[in-house]
């Protein structure tokens, strides 16, 4: 039952707000969840927080980075119908999907599973000494409706594509037709073509353009 959890009861306290930014970097994927928990209990609890990390995680404090499988914290007494804001910041390596691809994945204490019976404390006069393993094992149960917030930033190289120069550059122009035939006409090698035969409409064909009501293009030649 990862969250935070009553350390008397065992219950955990309803998760009323979850904020996940996270960051992927190649195959590092930075990830940083903001959740807010509410104390409904009418007397203080001493509270404890349970955050299980995936395999090649660390989590990022100010001062150093520390490499386990479960972020344990005691927080201490919570006063009756507190708000508590828990912060945590971690780093962790993707693995290879068979595919090719990589898969990211929100914790389980940041999306617990929305069910209306609330967990109830062992029917002992005594709770059971607190049992770690046991309470990971354990699903992770919300009491209540959450607001969950999700933003991911991919970071990651990619390749241009090599752009297409064209050899002959058309852009809208203000010549008239006629004026572009006759710019035709008075090429070096369309008079050429025309000596070699002396009748250009056999030999020598213009292709036919289709001109917009703003009038044809200009042409570069080079």
């Amino acid at each position: 039952m990862p969250g935070l959890i009553n350390k008397e009861s065992r219950g955990a306290l309803p998760l009323s707000v979850c904020d996940i930014t996270s960051c992927v970097r190649g195959y590092t994927l930075a990830m940083t969840a903001s959740m807010t928990y509410e104390n409904i209990e009418d007397h203080a609890i001493e509270g404890i927080f349970l955050y299980p990390l995936e395999e090649n995680s660390i989590v990022v404090l100010v001062d150093e980075d520390l490499e386990r499988t479960v972020l344990l914290v005691h927080l201490g007494l919570i006063p009756p119908l507190e708000t508590v804001h828990v912060l945590v910041s971690t780093s962790s390596e993707l693995c290879t999907l068979p595919c090719g691809g990589i898969r990211v994945r929100s914790p389980p204490a940041c999306t617990p599973r929305r069910s209306s019976c609330a967990s109830s404390p062992p029917d002992q006069s005594r709770p059971p000494p607190l049992c770690l393993a046991s309470l990971m094992e354990e699903e992770a149960i919300n009491s209540m409706d959450y607001q969950f917030n999700f933003q991911l930033e991919i970071r990651a190289p990619y390749l241009l594509a090599e752009p297409h120069v064209p050899h002959v550059l058309i852009e809208s122009g203000d010549i008239t037709p006629d004026e572009y035939d006759e710019f035709l006409h008075g090429r070096s090698d369309f008079i050429k073509a025309v000596k070699k035969d002396g009748s250009d409409l056999r030999k020598v064909r213009v292709p036919a353009c289709t001109w917009a009501e703003e009038g044809p293009p200009s042409m570069h030649l080079g």
